[in-house]
């Protein structure tokens, strides 16, 4: 008769410390980069401390350019910036020239958008869901996961739907 003995998987060797990827730019990246040269605005405060938020920049622009709500776009880039995209190129171009821009008493400068400022090496964290077959039901816990999968790895849960 056969025995089954359930054991530990072998342990796997250690991940190298750091890698790097190159990305190469793709067709729709160009043409986001594009968009984002052409219609992209970035509205840096002046001073650390401001009250201004993204209604109240959207407001102050439409006021100064003259133009309706809908075409532009504020969200929060940094605590003391704003990104506003514009549905039309010479809004952007408008704005530009404006260089300033005063919000509930502080003043903002207007730059356009450049790829260069935003370019810079950064670390991303991957986040994905694992299913392990066959898994002996005494290794079924957040630990035995983790001790399954090794170090490198942050087991965060196991899914409720999960079965033997």
């Amino acid at each position: 008769m056969d025995r089954f003995i359930a054991s530990k998987p072998a342990p796997r060797r250690a991940p190298p410390t750091s890698s790097h990827s190159v990305i190469v730019a793709s067709r729709s990246m160009e043409q986001q980069v594009f968009n984002l040269r052409s219609r992209g605005v970035l509205v840096t405060a002046t001073e650390v401390r401001h009250c201004a938020n993204p209604h109240l920049v959207g407001q102050a622009l439409e006021k100064e350019l003259r133009l309706p709500p809908h075409q532009l776009r504020v969200t929060r880039h940094h605590p003391e910036a704003f990104f506003v995209l514009f549905d039309i190129p010479s809004h952007r171009d408008l704005a530009i020239s404006l260089g300033r821009l005063n919000v509930d008493g502080s003043t903002f400068l207007l730059q356009a958008w450049r790829e260069s400022d935003h370019a810079m090496h950064q670390v991303y964290n991957l986040h994905v869901r694992v299913c392990i077959e066959r898994m002996p039901m005494q290794m079924w816990s957040r630990e035995g996961a983790q001790e399954v999968l090794g170090n490198h790895v942050l087991v965060d849960r196991l899914d409720s739907r999960t079965y033997a």
